[in-house]
């Protein structure tokens, strides 16, 4: 299993936007070979962070993934993308790896 977890802050106020236009990448996501869990959190403590929380079935069917976003111009990916990246404050955190094996 591969997981991804990335950490970004927004302005307050683009958020209702970005979650309405996060159901459309959730649902692309969900729906993508080898995804286990696509989920969007918004802290209960927070009205800026913005937390997504990917397991894939391995790092290679995560990559195939990031290939198949990256060759989109239209849909759900570039519609997120449009609301989304102009509401980042900042730069944002991108963890990446294997879960510890007990």
């Amino acid at each position: 299993m591969y997981q991804v977890v990335t950490v970004a802050h927004v302005m307050p106020e683009k958020m209702n936007a970005i979650c309405e236009v996060a159901k459309g990448i959730i649902a692309y996501t969900r729906a993508s070979e080898g995804n286990l869990s696509y989920d969007f959190v918004i802290p209960a403590d927070s009205d800026d962070t913005v937390i997504i929380m990917e397991r894939w079935e391995s790092k290679e069917s995560f990559l195939k993934h990031v290939d198949e976003v990256h060759e989109q111009t239209d849909g759900p990916i570039s519609e997120f993308g449009a609301v989304f990246d102009p509401a980042l404050k900042g730069e944002f955190a991108v963890y990446e790896g294997e879960p510890l094996a007990i």
